[in-house]
């Protein structure tokens, strides 16, 4: 696989880090990346933690998991942004 360059990194406190993750993936499902590498086994994979969303609203989807608010809005690949539900 490819090197990949790190955006941001983020420490979870009182939260189960898988549950951030399930979390953001739903909110941003929409906007997966649907790119098969191949691994050097020679084997295919489909990633699923690649989004394509801009990193400002990856954090504030973040703050809004914190806050509990994540759960009225929805990603909107159109107008790039989260918007109520």
């Amino acid at each position: 696989m490819a090197p990949v360059e790190i955006g941001a990194d983020y420490r979870v406190y009182n939260l189960r880090s898988s549950a951030l993750e399930n979390l953001l993936h739903k909110v941003f499902v929409v906007v997966r990346l649907k790119v098969p590498q191949v691994g050097i086994d020679g084997r295919t994979y489909n990633p699923h933690e690649w989004f394509v969303a801009l990193l400002p609203v990856i954090n504030q989807a973040i703050q809004m998991i914190q806050t509990g608010d994540i759960v009225s809005v929805v990603y909107d690949p159109e107008k790039q942004k989260l918007v109520e539900r």
